[in-house]
């Protein structure tokens, strides 16, 4: 037996905006893992301990963070898999409850915004994490259980993702992406963010799905 379901979408295209600035590649960082990079498993790793080590070295950075934020460049090795960067030559790590902001520069007051990103996880579901991303203090977008196999979830792949929409109440709003798990082994990639206006069309897209009913 089976039945129709009809569903209403509104139809959203979204565009970059060249005036709006954020560090979506974790560039910034990219100095401070040449100056001060370990050898061994942690070659082009830093974690929350050495950044906090030499926290001197970050002032200016357009990131701060809070909690198991680490950086790595891409390449990394991680529980014996290499880990290639997203875009440009560093990625972001979020271990466990962790935080990363910035001020998003550029913005126009009454447009409206998403915030774009790529994430992913270890392969083989290995310790995932869930994120969350806020820009002007409003939750845009949330995810559980990233390395969960199920549909629409990676293993071990980039995965680009487009929060819902912000709008802007001045030139400039803060960017919040954060973890919330508590596992000691959590973690989660984040590379190649980016804030972009949304350009919204009033048009209507009538789907019908027709599927068994369990």
């Amino acid at each position: 037996m089976h039945y129709a379901s009809t569903l209403t979408l509104a139809l959203t295209l979204f565009s970059s905006i060249s005036g709006v600035t954020v560090d979506g590649d974790f560039e910034s960082f990219k100095n401070i893992l040449e100056a001060r990079n370990p050898t061994g498993r942690h070659k082009d790793f830093l974690s929350y301990i050495t950044l906090n080590a030499y926290h001197k070295d970050t002032q200016g950075n357009p990131w701060t963070y809070e909690g198991r934020f680490g950086v790595a460049k891409s390449g990394h090795e991680v529980n014996s898999e290499t880990v290639n960067a997203s875009s440009g030559e560093v990625f972001a790590i979020l271990q466990r409850e962790s935080l990363i902001k910035q001020n998003v520069t550029g913005l126009i007051q009454g447009k409206q915004y998403t915030v774009s990103l790529s994430r992913r996880d270890k392969k083989n579901g290995f310790g995932g994490n869930n994120i969350r991303v806020s820009l002007g203090g409003k939750e845009v977008y949330s995810e559980d259980g990233i390395t969960y196999k199920r549909e629409g979830y990676s293993d071990g792949e980039w995965v680009k993702k487009t929060s819902s929409a912000f709008t802007a109440v001045s030139d400039v709003a803060e960017l919040k992406i954060w973890s919330t798990s508590k596992g000691s082994a959590i973690a989660v990639f984040i590379d190649n963010v980016s804030v972009q206006e949304a350009v919204s069309i009033q048009g209507i897209n009538r789907i019908s799905n027709s599927r068994p009913r369990i």
